[in-house]
């Protein structure tokens, strides 16, 4: 199958003009080059909010207060 269908390429392209057969070239080049710089994606750091408790106890390890019942 692969025989008939490599004859069959070549016998279309042998039957180009020779500007059909450079606009071929050139489009067939095209396939061959990259077509853009793969870079590695730029990962935004995640923002991470501190909660009501983590404040509170950064707010007591610099004032050196003790936690006193549910609320402090």
């Amino acid at each position: 199958m692969s025989t008939i269908l490599s004859t069959s390429v070549l016998n279309i392209v042998q039957s180009f003009s020779p500007e059909d057969m450079a606009a071929f070239i050139a489009e067939f080049e095209k396939l061959q080059k990259p077509v853009a710089n793969c870079k590695p994606k730029r990962i935004k750091p995640k923002t991470i909010f501190p909660t009501f408790e983590n404040c509170m106890q950064y707010v007591r390890e610099i004032h050196s207060i003790q936690a006193q019942g549910k609320l402090a």
